[in-house]
């Protein structure tokens, strides 16, 4: 029981300071986002319409005769699994701008426990490995690219990375073999 205890704080110990770091260093309050940012006023505008509608793709958002499927060329919106998220979230609350925030929050420990747990299986201590887990999951947020990129695809990087590196090194990706 103590051994598995050590692992999951292992696990647990970058995510939570990549909260903490986001919550104080950032200081990220839901109620005030600035109108004039671009990338802020089109995704509040995503989660409005998927609380409101459901979905995304409605007769108002889109143009028929330039875009057949309904959707425009955005990386969050083909995304199946933001699109349940903020339906999940519009279960509880109606404030899209609440369901903004833990977003935010949600990618950054998502971010964090992946890229950890990648960073360990190539076999770097795990300090080092909590360090750059955090760096990795707040460098998203720096580059104002959550919005687009976070929950739904760049908390896949990491594994990615694993994949290629195992495929290089010639090993089976998905099993072992003694």
């Amino acid at each position: 029981m103590n051994n598995f205890l050590k692992s999951i704080s292992y696990y647990c110990l970058a995510p939570m300071i990549s909260l903490l770091v986001a919550v104080f260093y950032y200081q990220y309050d839901i109620r005030e986002i600035n109108p004039l940012y671009y990338d802020y006023v089109q995704t509040i505008f995503y989660i409005k319409t998927i609380i409101i509608n459901g979905e995304f793709c409605n007769n108002l958002v889109a143009n028929p005769s330039l875009d057949v499927n309904c959707f425009n060329d955005y990386v969050m919106i083909h995304n199946l699994l933001i699109t349940l998220f903020f339906r999940f979230l519009g279960l509880f609350t109606k404030d899209y701008f609440v369901v903004y925030g833990i977003y935010f929050y949600f990618s950054v420990i998502v971010i964090a426990i992946s890229a950890n747990y990648v960073f360990i299986k190539f076999q770097i201590s795990k300090f080092n490995s909590a360090i750059f887990s955090i760096l990795f999951s707040l460098a998203n947020a720096r580059m104002n690219t959550f919005s687009w990129m976070s929950v739904g695809h760049f908390f896949t990087v990491p594994f990615i990375v694993l994949l290629c590196y195992r495929i290089y090194e010639n090993q089976f990706v998905f099993c072992k073999i003694k």
